[in-house]
């Protein structure tokens, strides 16, 4: 299943992202990139701000 998250870096964003990848999912990751969490390889990652109607919607296109 492809799975896009945002915030994938964040608190609980971190372990719902690895449980996701660890469970065979693509995931997609949509984070601000002040944070560099350690999410495994296979994860997508997109910079953006998730209040910028345009850049979101870039994102999950």
């Amino acid at each position: 299943m492809n799975v896009f998250v945002i915030g994938g870096t964040g608190l609980l964003g971190t372990g719902i992202v690895r449980r996701l990848a660890a469970a065979g999912h693509d995931v997609t990751s949509f984070q601000r990139g002040e944070t560099d969490g350690a999410l495994p390889d296979t994860v997508t990652r997109l910079t953006g701000d998730r209040d910028d109607d345009e850049q979101l919607r870039d994102a999950i296109s």
